[in-house]
């Protein structure tokens, strides 16, 4: 029994101490979008909240626009599919898919965005802040979009997850590797999404 209560005890300090001084980015979404079944296409607005948890002041912020992933073969997610041999005949059926119309604001003003150096990253962009984000700051960007759904195999099924304009979320634990696209976590993001469907 004191051997357990020992264990518990320890247990107890290692997981507070690995707590200390953890941050994650939190971010808010309202997403109001129209899906055009004819089109095959998905027109929205989207606000996100984002506050900044972090220690430091952030002048720029990553966002994924996931749908240009699928806007040619030259894409590094198309390559990925085409260099593996047991997925690389999905590629039979590929439609591709886009995003435009973006018009990124912050707090109601103009903000610049700028392509990732890497033109296989046509789905990763940078929004450039007017001023810098202090931490425990909040800001708001909104911006429209317009989606043309990929078709995606097998069945040339619409495929709608993760189209919208998404930030990445810097947290202590797992910097932005925006080289291996892994840099979206969805801890402490909240969602409100209205689409009716067009038919």
């Amino acid at each position: 029994m004191k051997l357990f209560a020992l264990l518990l005890v320890l247990f107890t300090a290692i997981q507070t101490k690995a707590q200390q001084g953890y941050w994650q980015q939190q971010l808010r979404y309202d997403i109001k979008a129209e899906l055009n079944d004819a089109e095959k296409s998905i027109t929205g607005f989207e606000t996100v909240v984002y506050k900044n948890n972090s220690t430091a002041a952030l002048s720029f912020i990553w966002f994924h626009i996931w749908a240009n992933a699928y806007k040619d073969k030259s894409t590094a997610l198309i390559q990925q599919i085409m260099n593996d041999a047991g997925r690389s005949k999905k590629m039979n059926d590929f439609g591709t898919g886009s995003i435009d119309g973006l018009d990124f604001k912050v707090n109601g003003q103009v903000a610049k965005t700028e392509a990732h150096s890497n033109p296989q990253y046509i789905d990763i962009i940078k929004l450039v802040l007017n001023n810098p984000l202090n931490p425990g700051d909040s800001i708001t960007i909104t911006t429209p979009f317009k989606v043309m759904l990929p078709l995606i195999f097998p069945g040339r099924v619409m495929q709608m997850e993760n189209l919208w304009p998404a930030s990445g979320i810097l947290n202590q634990r797992c910097l932005i590797k925006m080289a291996g696209m892994n840099f979206l976590t969805w801890i402490w993001v909240n969602f409100t999404v209205s689409m009716p469907i067009i038919m």
